[in-house]
C-alpha cells in the first residue's frame, strides 16, 4: 500500500500524536509498505524533505499548525496522487488531507486523540471567544466526511458519538507501544517527574497550586519537569514558580533524547499526570511499561490506560493533588493489574482497516 500521512507536526518533535504516528509509519515501511508524510516545517531548520527509519517525510516551509492548515493544501493534494489512502489526525491537518482527498478521491481516514467538546470553555488562559472559535473548529472536523473516524480509547468514542457521530463511521483503535524497548525498574529516585508537552489541557496550573499547598504544609517534594526546548515557555513557568515561591522545589529541564529520557522515567519517584482530559496518554503507558508509578488527574482516558501503581485525585483540584502526593511520599498506594496496550495490535488494527476501506 502507498500511504499518505498528513499531520500537523512529526518526528522529532515530541507528544502522543508524534509518538504514534512515527511509531505506526515505521512499523509500517518496515512491512514494505510505501510511506510519505507530510509535515510542518522544523523551527530554524530548511530541510524540507528527508528519509527516516524508511518514512519520506516532506515537510513545509511554515512550522506554525495554523498556517499548515492552509498553506499545505496543495502539497497535499500533490502528493495525494500517488497514495492509495491518506491518514490525518485532529486538528489542524484535518482540512488540508480532506480537501487532498476531495480532489484526488482518494480515500482519507482521521485519528481523534481527544475530542474536548464542553471542556473548551473551562480550560485556563481560554478566552470564551477563543474557546468558542476552537469549539466550533472542532465540530466541524468531526463532521467532514472522513471514510472513517478513529477514536484511541472508549473515552474518546464515547465522545464522539455524544457528538452525533453514528457508529458506522466510527472505529475504536488504541495507541500501542512496543514493550520490547522497555525494561521495567526495580528501585525509584526521591524526585516526582512531569514531562512532556506544556499544553493548556496538562494541568500545569493545578500541579503548581498543589505543589504551593504542600509547601505550606511543611511537605518538602521535589519535581522534575521536562519539556520542550522552548525558552519562553520555561521563563514562563520560572515566573509562575517564583510567584508561588516553590522554585526551589521544582527543575526545569530541555527535552531528552528518548534513551535518556527513558532513563529519566525509570529513576524517578513517580510520573504526575494532572492533565484536564487525556484521549489516549503515552506519557502513562510508556511511564507503566517503565515500571513506574503515577500520580493521576483520573480524567478521560487516565481511567482505562492507567494500571499497576498509582494514585489520583478524588476531585480535579489542586488541594486533591496535594493530598495523592502526600499519600505517595506515605508509602500509600493503588494498585491494579498492569494493562498492557502493543504496538502490533494497534498496526494491525490500522491496516485490517486501511485494506477495508481502499476494498471499497
Amino acid at each position: 500500500m502507498k500511504i499518505l500521512f498528513v499531520l500537523e507536526n512529526f518526528y522529532p518533535k515530541i507528544g502522543g500524536v508524534e509518538t504514534l504516528f512515527f511509531n505506526l509509519a515505521k512499523q509500517l515501511a518496515n512491512n514494505g509498505h510505501s510511506i510519505t508524510v507530510l509535515t510542518s516545517g522544523l523551527v530554524k531548520d530548511n530541510i524540507t524533505e528527508e528519509t527516516i527509519e524508511g518514512i519520506r517525510i516532506v515537510r513545509t516551509k511554515w512550522s506554525s499548525r495554523y498556517a499548515f492548515t492552509f498553506l499545505s493544501v496543495f502539497k497535499a493534494t500533490r502528493l495525494a496522487k500517488s497514495a492509495d489512502i491518506i491518514h490525518t489526525t485532529s486538528y489542524n491537518a484535518a482540512i488540508p488531507a480532506r480537501f487532498a482527498s476531495w480532489i484526488t478521491s482518494k480515500p482519507c481516514i482521521i485519528t481523534f486523540h481527544e475530542y474536548w467538546s464542553d471542556l473548551w470553555f473551562s480550560l485556563p488562559s481560554m478566552g470564551y471567544i477563543s474557546a468558542w472559535m476552537h469549539f466550533l473548529f472542532e465540530r466541524v472536523i468531526a463532521k467532514l466526511k472522513f471514510a472513517k473516524v478513529v477514536a484511541v480509547s472508549n473515552y474518546t468514542y464515547k465522545a464522539l458519538q455524544k457528538a452525533g457521530l453514528p457508529n458506522q463511521r466510527l472505529a475504536m483503535i488504541y495507541n500501542g507501544v512496543d514493550y520490547s524497548e522497555y525494561a521495567p525498574t526495580s528501585e525509584y529516585g526521591d524526585r516526582y517527574l512531569f514531562y512532556g508537552r506544556v499544553g493548556i489541557s496538562k494541568g500545569l496550573d493545578l500541579l503548581i497550586d498543589g505543589l504551593a499547598i504542600l509547601k505550606a504544609q511543611k511537605c518538602h517534594v521535589e519535581l522534575d519537569m521536562i519539556i520542550p526546548n522552548d525558552h519562553s515557555e520555561h521563563n514562563q513557568i520560572s515566573q509562575m514558580l517564583k510567584l508561588k515561591g516553590i522554585s526551589n522545589m521544582v527543575r526545569i529541564m530541555d527535552q531528552l533524547p528518548y534513551d535518556q529520557l527513558k532513563q529519566k522515567i525509570k529513576s524517578a519517584k513517580a510520573v504526575v499526570i494532572p492533565s484536564y482530559s487525556e484521549g489516549f496518554c503515552f506519557v502513562a503507558v510508556e511511564s507503566i511499561a517503565l515500571g513506574q508509578r503515577i500520580i493521576s488527574s483520573n480524567r478521560g482516558a487516565l481511567k482505562e490506560v492507567v494500571s499497576g501503581q498509582f494514585n489520583t485525585m478524588e476531585d480535579f483540584s489542586a488541594e486533591s493533588l496535594a493530598e495523592a502526593f502526600s499519600k505517595a511520599e506515605a508509602g500509600k498506594w493503588q494498585n491494579r493489574e498492569v494493562k498492557e496496550f502493543h504496538l502490533n495490535d494497534s498496526i494491525n488494527d490500522y491496516i485490517r482497516l486501511y485494506k477495508e476501506i481502499i476494498a471499497r
